[in-house]
């Protein structure tokens, strides 16, 4: 069985390889931000980070620390090959749905080919669950770029991030406030993950050397829950009982549910059956253990607290009544 190292030996690792240079190539977003405070945590030099963004403004405080914020855009591979150049192993987080997601696989080829021309030697890819499988928009986006990574020549590893966490926030806050809950038919349970242990599974893969090297890891979150475990939680915090329904939103002409409605994807879908998986990847990656659901949301519970006082303060509000009809003096 794989040992594990702690994050310090992961500093000690980190420090004495001070050639390496990493790349993180979508630094300016949620997960690059916090994979770049991971790895200056674990002992990275702000002078081996290199970070990529189309957007390097956004990357002035870790530019005044001395790390390279060079401009990257996917949709201009030239700068790319220019941005990349030097780094030995990179991240490359991959790029959010948009109006554009046939061509995201694709996308993400022109990175993967763009830093093996640089001389880059590793890369570490954000995948998602059931990307192994495919047959969904979101999979086989996904499914193609495993692919064109593995096929690229450099050496490489694959994340596969279960759902996140933080994305059930919004659900629960809407808990808080209403006392009520949506949940798909079925209610089904998925192991949710944290962005930031998602992060720092990402930074163990960069700092680890060779030991994660051409391998795959489905990330997941420490337990299976569903919208009554979450519920169940909220309740807890706030001190009220949250009704669940369960109920299928789906019609015509919908999107995708808000806070209002279930969480998570269909309980149809390849992607539920996918993230009804525990894995001890988070571990083995980063050498901590993965935040549970209860720990995340406990986290979160002075704004779940807030939302249900003001929730009960506008239920016991008077009525506000409307002014009094003013009656003009006549002389």
């Amino acid at each position: 069985m794989m040992s594990l190292l702690s994050p310090v030996a992961y500093r000690v690792m980190a420090m004495s390889t001070p050639e390496e240079r990493i790349i993180v190539s979508g630094a300016s977003g949620q997960l690059g931000r916090l994979v770049v405070e991971e790895l200056l945590g674990r002992g990275v030099s702000a002078q081996q980070l290199i970070l990529v963004s189309r957007s390097p403004d956004r990357l002035a405080e870790y530019a005044g620390k001395g790390a390279s914020t060079p401009f990257g855009d996917v949709d201009e591979p030239e700068s790319l090959l220019q941005a990349y150049a030097g780094g030995t192993r990179m991240l490359m987080i991959s790029l959010a749905l948009g109006s554009e997601s046939d061509k995201r696989a694709q996308r993400h080829k022109a990175a993967f080919d763009a830093a093996a021309q640089a001389g880059v030697r590793h890369i570490v890819y954000t995948s998602f669950v059931g990307a192994d499988k495919g047959g969904d928009p979101v999979t086989e986006a996904h499914r193609q770029s495993e692919a064109f990574l593995q096929a690229s020549g450099a050496k490489w590893t694959i994340l596969r991030n279960s759902l996140y966490a933080d994305v059930r926030l919004p659900q629960a806050l809407h808990m808080a406030r209403t006392g009520s809950a949506v949940a798909w038919p079925g209610d089904p349970k998925s192991a949710l993950v944290t962005r930031r242990d998602f992060a720092a599974a990402a930074a163990g893969a960069l700092a680890g050397g060779n030991r994660f090297e051409n391998k795959t890891f489905t990330v997941t979150g420490p337990a299976l829950v569903n919208t009554a475990d979450i519920a169940a939680i909220v309740g807890e915090i706030t001190g009220q009982e949250i009704e669940v329904v369960e109920r299928d939103p789906r019609g015509p002409n919908q999107g995708p549910p808000g806070p209002e409605g279930p969480g998570g994807p269909p309980p149809d879908s390849g992607i539920a059956e996918a993230a009804a998986v525990v894995t001890d990847a988070v571990v083995r990656l980063s050498g901590r253990e993965a935040a549970s659901m209860r720990e995340f949301l406990l986290a979160h519970g002075d704004e779940l607290r807030a939302s249900a006082a003001a929730a009960a303060t506008a239920s016991t509000a008077p009525p506000q009544l409307a002014p009094a009809p003013v009656t003009p003096v006549t002389k």
